[in-house]
């Protein structure tokens, strides 16, 4: 039985290492769509399942500064908190959610997003150097566009 499950498991991440890539690509072609929206989400499905948690909290936190307003930043803001805890990268996560809280428009993922802040442990901790690079300008922050996804 344990060689099937090893068999079904290798060619699952065979799958995941090749869908990778072509969402990625998919991703700067739909550039600017609803679509491109649609496909992050599958990447990042996609990248948790792969255990890539790094990659999967880079393409999060651009999402996150590109899009902070898009119910995608909401529904993955929880798995964001736990991967950056994980990674180390915790505070890097609750400044940019606590950036987008700080929004004073109204909308649908607001509440997510609190909560997820909610369940942040209280740190004093220093921000890591930013994985999206966000570039003050004197009208307001501007997001660079994230390269690495």
């Amino acid at each position: 039985m344990s060689g099937v499950l090893e068999s079904v498991k290798r060619h699952y991440l065979s799958y995941g290492a090749q869908m990778i890539p072509q969402l990625e690509r998919a991703i700067g072609e739909f550039s600017g769509t609803e679509e491109e929206l649609t496909l992050t989400s599958d990447l990042l499905r996609v990248l948790r399942t792969d255990g890539q948690y790094d990659h999967w909290l880079r393409v999060y936190l651009c999402l996150l500064y590109t899009h902070p307003t898009n119910s995608l930043v909401g529904s993955f803001a929880s798995n964001a908190v736990e991967i950056g805890e994980r990674l180390g990268l915790g505070q890097e996560v609750i400044e940019g959610l606590q950036h987008v809280v700080g929004i004073p428009l109204d909308f649908q993922n607001k509440t997510q997003l609190k909560a997820a802040l909610l369940q942040t442990p209280a740190t004093d901790a220093p921000a890591n150097t930013p994985i999206c690079p966000v570039q003050i300008h004197p009208a307001g922050p501007v997001i660079a566009r994230c390269a690495t996804i």
